[in-house]
């Protein structure tokens, strides 16, 4: 039995000091762009800072409204003449749309490329 004992009291390493786990690295911080998506106000920039998005969702909102309102005011009339005015209505919406996504485009490709000094 003492032998047991002494096979069991065996001495224990000094626990050995930790290091402390590297700290994470800090978030990056938000770009201006994105400062300005979360509602930033005040600061002037190019077209693409100023409206990010907002103002497209806004005109295709807008016009898909006035094509349903055209579609049900084309019912209701009942007659070929109405097509017309109908399409002139949706052809001006439809560029309408399409000149906010070109603006957006051109500002945000403008912004990319770097000033030649």
């Amino acid at each position: 039995m003492s032998a047991q004992l002494q096979q069991s009291h065996r001495p224990v390493a000094a626990a050995q000091p930790r290091r402390p786990a590297t700290p994470a690295p800090a978030p990056p911080r938000p770009s201006r762009r994105a400062t300005a998506a979360v509602g930033e106000t005040g600061f002037s920039g190019s077209h693409a800072e100023r409206d990010v998005g907002l103002g497209l969702l806004f005109r295709f909102l807008i016009a898909s409204f006035l094509v349903v309102g055209v579609v049900v005011l084309v019912s209701a009339v009942g007659q070929d003449w109405i097509l017309a005015p109908a399409m002139a209505i949706h052809l001006a919406l439809t560029y309408v749309v399409l000149h906010g996504i070109f603006l957006l485009v051109k500002d945000g490709y403008e912004s990319d490329v770097p000033d030649a000094q």
